[in-house]
């Protein structure tokens, strides 16, 4: 396990991964971690930003790239389900094809939901400070 901010990042993916570095990486902060991502990753693999929990300019690092040769992505979840409010239509063929693949793994027991913690609605301010505090892992169920 690498924790981030007190591990070097680097040098511990390049010792995970015999030097090799990690052949994908997902990154939902963005910001001023994504040199040390690309150090980080193999040559020829891929980083994909999936959200920017630190919403400041992300650097490209564009030596780095040319010496791994890595791609870089973004994905935005709203491409497929839609943000009307922001102009962004729902891709109704994609949509459909995530909510079957959902559908089908969770009945089929490949996919097993962590569930951190249940609360009731009364308790959605606990909810929130749990979730705020970053210290669960799976996800905080609020009871309706």
């Amino acid at each position: 396990m690498i924790v981030a901010g007190s591990d070097n990042l680097v040098f511990r993916v390049m010792e995970i991964t015999s030097g090799k570095g990690a052949n994908v990486i997902f990154d939902p902060v963005a910001g001023a971690s994504l040199p040390a991502l690309a150090e980080s990753v193999a040559w020829g693999g891929q980083i994909v930003l999936y959200g920017a929990l630190n919403a400041v300019d992300t650097p490209y690092p564009l030596l780095t790239a040319f010496a791994r040769n890595f791609s870089l992505r973004a994905y935005l979840l709203y491409n497929y389900c839609g943000l009307p409010d922001l102009g962004i239509p729902r891709n109704e063929e994609a949509f459909q094809r995530g909510v079957q693949f959902i559908q089908r793994n969770l009945a089929e027991g490949k996919l097993k939901p962590i569930i951190a913690k249940t609360l009731a609605l009364d308790q959605i301010r606990e909810a929130h400070q749990y979730m705020e505090s970053n210290q669960q892992l799976g996800k905080i169920v609020v009871m309706v």
